[in-house]
């Protein structure tokens, strides 16, 4: 199983929300036709694996080649169809369980680079074991910044009312 992070381009909030229910569409169908299998059991959804926030995309998939063919192709599909690029260059693929070779052969054919596990995603790391809580202080240090800065709009005494 591969995860592809990949790369849109800026789009309006809602116009982004259409376009990722059409890809999730898309991919979908492409599993009700047999063209990519999931890559693990699904009990809770019968939603391909994908998250989606802002412009970065995550696709959970299988590492097979034939997969990865068809996962480019509805790619180029839904890129022409709604206008938007897809940068292959700025997408990464992060193995589990695939050797190096075999990782490397899948990263050539799809196009994009690679990387390794854990790896930070939207502020948050993702590994395979569960994260300690030393790995959250990033998120927690830019969130107290914050709240610092804030704080000088709020009276001495009191606090914010």
């Amino acid at each position: 199983m591969d995860g592809i992070h990949l790369q849109l381009w800026y789009i309006p909030p809602l116009l982004f929300v259409l376009a990722a229910d059409l890809l999730q569409s898309i991919i979908n169908r492409a599993r009700d036709l047999g063209l990519i299998q999931l890559p693990i059991p699904l009990l809770s959804t019968s939603d391909f694996p994908i998250l989606q926030y802002a412009n970065d995309t995550l696709i959970i998939m299988q590492g097979c080649a034939r997969q990865l063919f068809c996962l480019k192709a509805l790619l180029g599909s839904f890129s022409e169809s709604t206008g938007l690029k897809i940068n292959f260059q700025k997408s990464m693929m992060i193995p589990i369980n695939i050797s190096q070779d075999r990782l490397n052969h899948l990263a050539r054919t799809f196009g994009c680079s690679t990387g390794s596990l854990p790896y930070t995603y939207l502020g948050l790391p993702l590994g395979l074991t569960k994260p300690r809580v030393e790995d959250f202080l990033p998120i927690v240090s830019g969130c107290e910044k914050r709240l610092v800065s804030a704080s000088i709009f709020c009276p001495k005494r009191g606090g914010c009312s």
